[in-house]
């Protein structure tokens, strides 16, 4: 082996130092350079399953967050379309009571007109009987002028009279 080594022209001595060189710088860079180096990768590592981690958590609460609009805007939708039902109802039920408090309105109207009516075709028909007795009680007085005494055209004028009136 002695051999070996001196026909590629190596240094024993040469090879120990710089083995123990390498060691020694090894050593350093681990120490100083690759700790910190990779102390920094396992931080970042880290720091992005964490971020990762929570715009996972970020995304589910936003889905929940939707899902809970959507259930709002939901309610929101029935209870406008119940308002809405409600007035309707509520419109219609005024109308019907605005429509029959009119109908009696109008019946009541219509009964207190006819009641006039009749008061006033009453009143109408006892001017006109009175009028026809007035102008029954003259013709009569002048009719019977020439053919009774005085007093007997009253008695038949008071005869007449009473008859007319029944």
């Amino acid at each position: 082996m002695q051999d070996l080594i001196n026909n590629f022209g190596i240094n024993g001595y040469l090879l120990i130092a710089q083995l123990v060189n390498f060691l020694i710088v090894l050593y350093i860079l681990k120490r100083f350079a690759f700790g910190p180096i990779l102390k920094l990768l396992e931080n970042r590592k880290k720091t992005i399953a964490e971020s990762l981690k929570n715009a996972e958590e970020t995304k589910k609460l936003l889905e929940a967050t939707e899902e809970r609009e959507k259930e709002v805007l939901k309610k929101a939708q029935l209870q406008a379309q119940n308002i809405i039902a409600d007035a309707k109802k509520q419109a219609e039920i005024l109308l019907q009571d605005a429509e029959e408090s009119t109908k009696t309105r109008v019946e009541k109207m219509l009964i207190e007109a006819q009641k006039k009516i009749e008061e006033q075709t009453h009143s109408i028909e006892q001017q006109l009987a009175s009028q026809v007795t007035r102008l029954s009680v003259r013709v009569l007085e002048k009719s019977l002028k020439g053919f009774f005494s005085e007093k007997e055209q009253k008695e038949v004028i008071e005869k007449a009279t009473k008859q007319i009136r029944i």
